[in-house]
């Protein structure tokens, strides 16, 4: 059977921004994502780290493409 988590959280750490030119910016950053579901008492953790290709749109910044990053389960 499947079960929704109940609650989700996730941080961001060590965020480092660097431009690339041309209106292009590199973010690489680490997360932690951390999920509850309180009816079995299961946790649920993933620790990742990303890298980014980042442009301006006129709707905001938005992820072109993702060129690196590394992820594992606690």
């Amino acid at each position: 059977s499947f079960s929704a988590f109940d609650s989700v959280r996730m941080d961001v750490q060590n965020l480092l921004i660097r431009a690339l030119g041309q209106g292009k910016y590199q973010a690489s950053y680490s997360t932690h994502l951390t999920g509850n579901i309180r009816q079995n008492d299961i946790k649920h953790e993933e620790k990742s780290t990303h890298t980014d290709t980042v442009v301006f749109t006129k709707d905001g910044p938005r992820i072109s493409r993702t060129t690196g990053g590394t992820g594992w389960v606690q």
